[in-house]
């Protein structure tokens, strides 16, 4: 798998260079193209009077989304925490939101249930009883560790204060 990052000009004619060229890359294998596309994709992305992006550039970005086969990682608005939006601009009486950053990964069906299959083998793998086992084995062998620092540091200190006492014993037992 590869993976593409993209900042893309602000020109909606570059952008479409742009678009042509990732389409041809994206046609030779596997890829996670990471973007700052500089436009909105779908009007729910902006509370902007102005759209970022033209009625037809939005339609030829749709129609090389769909050549690619792209699938946007982060849609649902419900599973979002935090802000909506990667773009914020102050004016005078208003602010205005656009979501112009994306992830998307090529829609290869075979590649992502191999990928799926992969994750699923490896939780498996990881979720025996051995593994729990030892596991506990590790966590109480390092906390057995710990209390002996603790002991050790203690002896220590009052190993130290019997041999020199301390500022207060020197005061009390001065001739």
């Amino acid at each position: 798998m590869g993976v593409i990052s993209i900042y893309a000009p602000q020109s909606g004619t570059k952008r479409a260079e742009l678009w042509g060229w990732v389409n041809d890359l994206v046609a030779e294998g596997n890829w996670a193209i990471l973007d700052d596309m500089n436009m909105v994709e779908w009007i729910e992305d902006t509370n902007c009077d102005s759209p970022l992006l033209s009625e037809d550039e939005a339609t030829v970005w749709s129609i090389t989304r769909q050549d690619m086969d792209l699938v946007d990682c982060y849609t649902e608005a419900a599973t979002r925490k935090g802000p909506r939006y990667t773009r914020v601009q102050v004016k005078r009486d208003t602010i205005e939101m656009s979501r112009l950053d994306r992830c998307y990964l090529t829609n290869s069906g075979e590649w992502i249930n191999q990928v799926l299959m992969s994750w699923r083998e490896k939780l498996e793998r990881g979720n025996t009883e051995h593994t729990k086992e030892g596991y506990r084995t590790a966590l109480t062998m390092l906390r057995d560790k710990d209390e002996q620092e603790a002991r050790l540091w203690r002896l220590r200190s009052r190993s130290k204060w019997m041999a020199e006492g301390d500022a207060l014993t020197k005061f009390f037992f001065a001739q």
